[in-house]
């Protein structure tokens, strides 16, 4: 569990050099539909597939990442069968939906019951909510759910690659950097974020990678993924976007960070976050855990 003891530390001087931003699009450096786009066409009422074998996430299933069908621009994540994850600063309302294409390339439309934003050790509400859907999916909605990377530390997270999901949606590349307690008071927006324990990727406009990918506003809540065990693990929701001169600073709650908090709120629906297989090198590490279905399932205190 995170340690705050925070203050704003960012306050509105030099904006001409300096911006911070909550997140309410994805930019890539070289715009690419075949490698970036989830849909080549119909989005959000008749979306179709992009199955091009040069989209980043060709091969794998993301039936379990949703949107608002009345603000697309909203993006969610299943953990479970019944939950999900969002940004508090830009969380959906109970009288909400969410909208998943399913396998079958049909969509599958759910209310939304409750939100709870997860709080770190001092009481405080971060920048991560946990959503719980009027219902649970089950197999005939061919909807999945992720599992959350579980590494024994921070430090083995950084300088892994990173997938990173935005609205219309679409799809980048980058770098998990540094990691800190973060909070901020945006420069735009009507409210500050919440502080929560982040992990930070950095995107230059003076060159790089064509698939570079940096916020833009309307990315709050959508996920980010590592690859662990051959599977999309997630590792982050969108939350900050910190623009200096030619530099700007991606910052990801910290999913991990919250692994108890989340557990102890899924519970009561009988529910508990899943970890990936890991790598081969690793499954000496698995005794005394339970391998259902392909996942490692924590067990509850």
């Amino acid at each position: 569990m995170v340690h705050f003891y925070l203050k704003r530390w960012f306050t509105a001087v030099c904006l001409s050099a300096t911006s911070v931003s909550s997140l309410h699009a994805l930019e890539t450096r070289v715009d690419d539909p075949a490698a970036q786009e989830r849909f080549t066409s119909g989005f959000s009422s008749n979306p179709v597939d992009n199955t091009s074998s040069d989209f980043l996430l060709n091969g794998f299933n993301l039936s379990g990442i949703g949107w608002d069908p009345t603000d697309t621009r909203k993006g969610f994540v299943m953990i479970s069968p019944i939950h999900f994850l969002a940004a508090t600063h830009f969380a959906p309302n109970s009288s909400d939906s969410i909208t998943f294409q399913n396998q079958s390339g049909n969509l599958v439309n759910i209310g939304v019951a409750g939100v709870q934003a997860m709080e770190n050790n001092n009481n405080t509400a971060s920048d991560l909510t946990l959503g719980t859907l009027d219902r649970a999916l089950v197999a005939a909605d061919q909807v999945n759910f992720f599992s959350v990377a579980d590494l024994a530390t921070e430090a083995l997270y950084t300088g892994r690659a990173l997938f990173v999901y935005g609205k219309t949606p679409k799809v980048g590349q980058a770098t998990i950097g540094a990691f800190q307690d973060f909070a901020a008071d945006p420069v735009t927006g009507s409210s500050g974020l919440n502080p929560s324990r982040t992990y930070q990727f950095t995107y230059s406009t003076a060159a790089g990678g064509n698939n570079d990918a940096t916020f833009e506003v309307g990315d709050s809540g959508s996920p980010s993924f590592t690859i662990i065990g051959g599977q999309l693990a997630l590792t982050g929701t969108h939350s900050a976007l910190v623009s200096i001169g030619t530099t700007k600073i991606n910052y990801d709650t910290f999913v991990p960070e919250y692994l108890d908090e989340l557990n102890a709120a899924m519970a009561a629906d009988g529910f508990q976050v899943t970890a990936p297989v890991p790598e081969p090198s690793a499954y000496a590490l698995l005794l005394g855990f339970i391998v259902l279905g392909g996942a490692i399932f924590r067990r509850r205190a």
